[in-house]
């Protein structure tokens, strides 16, 4: 079982845009993994199906990944506050850029460092970019939603 943890805010009312669609594209993933591993179609993760309609790109990564390592998946929407030690450790952890570096007036609480391994998405980065590279920099993977913000952030020094 191949364990990752998403870490993104979505209790400020604004549950929308690339974290919740990497949140979609991962249980999605997880569904697939479950029927390439033999356990069948899960009701629970159904609803991850927006329209209805199968995915498939999420299909074909679940696949590989199940081809190549034999593994399931289980993904976890985890809240970037308090103590994570309840929920054990997990092989992989996102951080979803979520908009945390300005919101941090509003937000009753200081996010927490994601743990590591972690995966940080970043975008916005035309946002807040000195932000979005720090963040990029402790990841030990980065990955960006515009292309510019890519080749920035390579100029920049980030090479993962």
């Amino acid at each position: 079982m191949l364990r990752i943890a998403n870490y993104f805010e979505s209790r400020l009312g604004r549950n929308d845009g690339n974290p919740l669609y990497v949140q979609a594209c991962l249980k999605r993933m997880q569904y697939y993994t479950g029927i390439h591993g033999g356990l069948g179609p899960s009701k629970e993760l159904w609803p991850w199906f927006a329209d209805g309609k199968e995915d498939l790109l999420a299909n074909a990564s679940a696949k590989f990944l199940w081809d190549q390592e034999k593994t399931l998946l289980e993904v976890d929407h985890l809240y970037p506050t308090g103590d994570m030690s309840p929920f054990g450790t997990y092989d992989l952890n996102i951080h979803v850029d979520w908009g945390e570096d300005g919101l941090t007036g509003v937000l009753p609480y200081t996010p927490i460092e994601t743990p590591k391994p972690m995966a940080y998405w970043a975008s916005d980065t035309h946002l807040g970019y000195d932000y979005r590279l720090m963040m990029a920099k402790k990841a030990d993977f980065a990955f960006c939603a515009q292309k510019k913000g890519a080749e920035d952030m390579k100029r920049d020094g980030v090479e993962n």
